[in-house]
């Protein structure tokens, strides 16, 4: 058997000429190698080569390398490689590659790889493998995957993989995995999968599994099942069933006991992200010792007219990811109005604040700011 190491483009079509048995790739970071035929060679890339492989070339690429692999190509790329692979071209992806395969193309991921097969690809993802599936395509997930299933992909999630499943997606939730089912996707759900269905999703739930359901879906449940019902539209068969599309009509004191929020003689504690300036894009002040106030509040379910707050650091996070400052604040309870839309993140508004507000850290304990404003110290 003959070997040859390459280094540039003029090499490597002599190696291929040359009809090398094994052509080993080792170009410099940052210079493409192409092959458009290889013959009967084999072609391996390694170290940081980058290759672009055409025709029926076949290409196994190591290291840092990164292939695009086009028409039947077939690559196997390990450790951090990146490869596109397209048409009917077969890859196998390593540790921390990332792959987008096209068309009839056939993906197994390990590692930390990405992965967005379309069409009739098939792909198997393990560990913490991202993978976005269009079509008809296939995937196995397992153990923290993350899979996007849309069109009519089929999934089949183990571990802790987590999974959105979109239009006409089918999938098979097993263990701890977390499906979310949108459109008329189905989901098989198994052992102590959770699944969050909406739209007109359809539901069969076995187990210890977990279902939250919304919109119009569909929901046939074992025994034993817990089935969190968020909407009355959703049709539910079985299951033991915990009713939380009650929720937009619970007043302040309902709404705080079912989010946790501490109530002291009649003054719930919440909370409110902030920038450097205690303030946000409403241009409201929430500097420490403050007590802002609103003179257009409506006690209506609708965002707008009111000083808006969270239950919880997290909660109000999330309405201001940016943010760098964060304050509690006392807000009477007969004054809270809860706001509610099913699947999102819970907030609540008042006209006022009665307890001065005070800087606190994400975990919602007291600092100090310093004189500047910018920074603070626990207390």
């Amino acid at each position: 058997m003959t070997t040859r190491e390459v280094h540039t483009q003029e090499e490597l079509d002599q190696a291929i000429a040359d009809k090398i048995d094994v052509i080993e790739i080792r170009s410099p970071d940052g210079v493409w190698l192409t092959i458009s035929k290889n013959g009967s060679s084999s072609v391996e890339a390694r170290d940081s080569s980058r290759v672009e492989a055409w025709g029926s070339s076949s290409v196994e690429a190591w290291g840092f390398s990164s292939v695009v692999a086009r028409e039947s190509s077939r690559v196997e790329a390990r450790e951090s490689s990146s490869v596109e692979a397209r048409e009917s071209s077969r890859v196998e992806a390593r540790e921390s590659s990332s792959v987008e395969a096209r068309e009839s193309s056939s993906v197994e991921a390990w590692g930390f790889s990405s992965v967005v097969a379309r069409e009739s690809s098939r792909v198997e993802a393990r560990e913490s493998s991202s993978v976005e599936a269009w079509g008809f395509s296939s995937v196995v997930a397992r153990e923290s995957s993350r899979v996007e299933a849309r069109g009519s992909s089929s999934v089949e999630a183990r571990g802790f993989s987590s999974v959105v499943a979109r239009g006409f997606s089918s999938v098979v939730a097993r263990e701890s995995s977390r499906v979310e089912a949108r459109d008329s996707s189905r989901v098989e759900a198994r052992e102590s999968s959770s699944v969050e269905a909406r739209e007109s999703s359809r539901v069969v739930a076995w187990g210890s599994s977990s279902v939250h359901a919304h919109d119009g879906s569909s929901i046939k449940a074992a025994p034993l099942v817990a089935v969190f019902l968020h909407s009355s539209t959703a049709v539910i068969s079985g299951g033991v069933i915990l009713d939380h599309s009650h929720l937009a009509d619970m007043d302040g004191k309902a709404w705080c006991e079912y989010y946790g929020v501490k109530v002291s003689r009649g003054i719930a504690t919440l909370y409110k992200a902030v920038n450097d300036h205690w303030t946000t894009s409403r241009g409201v002040d929430y500097s420490p010792g403050s007590k802002p106030r609103c003179d257009d509040f409506k006690p209506t379910n609708e965002c707008g007219n009111g000083l808006h707050f969270g239950p919880t650091l997290l909660h109000a996070k999330a309405y201001f990811p940016e943010a760098t400052k964060f304050v509690a604040v006392g807000v009477k309870l007969t004054e809270l109005q809860p706001i509610y839309r099913d699947g999102s993140t819970a907030k609540c508004k008042a006209p006022r604040v009665v307890r001065a507000c005070v800087a606190v850290d994400i975990d919602g304990k007291p600092v100090a700011p310093d004189p500047a404003g910018v920074t603070g110290t626990q207390v």
